[in-house]
């Protein structure tokens, strides 16, 4: 559906394409504090080593995605920036949209509440995501550091390093399904933000890239400071496929 002020967990996309991802939540730049909101690159940009570049500064975003029913009249702000993804050596799937106006998008994520200061997950924890096609759900972290080539297209993938694997855990019959591209994922009982679900595989597991690698490359914060960087424990490697709409 649509929401003004639009909240974290919630159908977006680009107007000029017809696919659906999630608005992630907000964030401020380091330097100038403008406040941005932030879902992945192949659902607001898809800047795609190998594959035609779409991705264009100050292309119109809406809330809900055009698949969702969204039009030119649901546009919410601006594709601003982006990290391309590239065939290898890859740690994020981000992109950032800037508001037409403030008031227009809200720092809660629907059902969770704010983001607070980034967290490392441990293997073993419980998490919770929100998103546009699965809402709420929940998750068990498998590892904390995993490596895994994404097929963003049937032909084409591209990899990534030092994400988080998750899968479904009671009450949740799946964890991630396309659509929620962009989600944000917290802890279990506290708001402390993990990062942005960019891909699922097989019975809705997901994967999630993580909020210090984010902010780091963007140079943006979640309402707090970065935490300190994470030493990673396990690793493996995996086909996924990128989860929008």
């Amino acid at each position: 559906g649509k929401y003004r002020p639009v909240v974290g967990g919630v159908s977006t996309g680009p107007l000029q394409h017809a696919w659906a991802g999630t608005f992630g939540c907000l964030v401020r730049d380091f330097k100038t504090d403008e406040i941005y909101g932030i879902s992945n690159n192949h659902v607001w940009a898809f800047d795609v080593e190998g594959l035609p570049n779409m991705a264009e500064k100050g292309e119109p975003i809406v809330q809900p995605a055009v698949t969702d029913g969204g039009t030119e009249a649901d546009q919410i702000g601006t594709l601003e920036k982006w990290i391309p993804i590239k065939k290898d050596n890859n740690y994020v799937d981000v992109s950032l949209m800037k508001p037409l106006d403030p008031s227009l998008v809200s720092p809660e994520v629907k059902e969770i509440g704010k983001p607070l200061n980034p967290v490392e997950p441990e293997i073993g924890d419980i998490i919770r995501k929100a998103g546009r096609t699965t809402e709420l759900t929940y998750g068990k972290v498998q590892s904390n550091s995993f490596t895994v080539d994404v097929y963003v297209t049937s032909t084409v993938s591209c990899r990534f390093y030092d994400t988080v694997y998750a899968t479904p855990t009671d009450p949740s019959p799946t964890f991630v399904e396309p659509g929620d591209s962009g989600s944000p994922s917290f802890q279990y009982d506290l708001n402390g933000i993990i990062g942005l679900v960019f891909a699922g595989g097989v019975a809705g597991t997901g994967v999630i890239c993580k909020a210090k690698h984010i902010t780091k490359l963007l140079n943006v914060y979640f309402l707090a400071p970065v935490t300190p960087p994470y030493l990673p424990i396990i690793s493996f490697i995996a086909p996924f496929t990128a989860v929008i709409g």
